[in-house]
């Protein structure tokens, strides 16, 4: 509905909680799927994210720079049976400082996961920030089609010097899943589905990601501060 704090199927909320994951992304980008409730344009991205081992950026945590791209929906079929993203929409460069973060840090320690080396590290870090990217209305945004699924890719922009940090996009809440499973991008096999790795708590089971889409009208939320209101059970 038009005064609804999010224009996708439901806010995919953070799992702060120790089954919480925050995924790898130095390596390999990464995209999760959501369904448009309102037709127009996407105006806000949310997403969270924490640091591995809690060793935060030099110079803040909003000195990143990341590339966001928006696909269609490409099906499962016989040869490769999960859904992934297809044709490329829409791209836009973020560059460091151009965004807001909120610091949403819990109580307990999260995993950290890396989907290439499968390297699994359980109680890491505490951090978790809210990065809240609003688009200029006058800038060439992207309209979306209500109904319609699409793949939201967040890449984080490589420094030309080696970073002194690694930054993980962090897991919603498995109450919160969408459709099929998130994706990472292998350099020579295309998309792959993520799981749970092993040794946690969830072990095989679908994993997703944590992030809100919202379009016009929509109030400047800070969805770390408490559940979305409008998402029910």
């Amino acid at each position: 509905h038009s005064g609804d704090p999010h224009k996708m199927h439901w806010a995919q909320l953070p799992d702060n909680q120790a089954t919480g994951l925050d995924i790898d992304m130095y390596w390999t980008s990464l995209a999760d799927d959501f369904r448009c409730t309102q037709n127009g344009p996407i105006t806000q991205i949310h997403f969270w994210g924490s640091f591995l081992d809690d060793d935060l950026p030099t110079f803040s945590v909003d000195s990143l720079a990341f590339v966001i791209n928006i696909y269609s929906n490409k099906p499962a079929d016989v040869q490769t049976p999960w859904s992934r993203p297809g044709t490329l929409l829409w791209t836009r460069e973020i560059p460091p400082y151009s965004y807001d973060f909120h610091d949403v840090s819990g109580l307990v320690k999260k995993g950290w996961f890396d989907p290439v080396s499968k390297l699994y590290l359980p109680a890491n870090h505490k951090r978790l920030f809210q990065y809240d990217i609003c688009f200029d209305e006058d800038d060439k945004l992207f309209v979306q089609t209500a109904g319609t699924t699409y793949w939201l890719e967040i890449k984080q922009k490589r420094e030309q010097q080696s970073a002194t940090y690694a930054f993980g996009w962090a897991t919603t809440q498995q109450r919160l899943q969408y459709a099929d499973k998130a994706v990472w991008l292998h350099p020579t096999n295309g998309w792959l589905p993520m799981s749970y790795p092993n040794g946690h708590e969830h072990e095989g089971e679908a994993l997703d990601l944590a992030f809100v889409i919202t379009g016009p009208d929509v109030p400047d939320t800070d969805y770390g501060d408490a559940p979305d209101p409008t998402y029910s059970t």
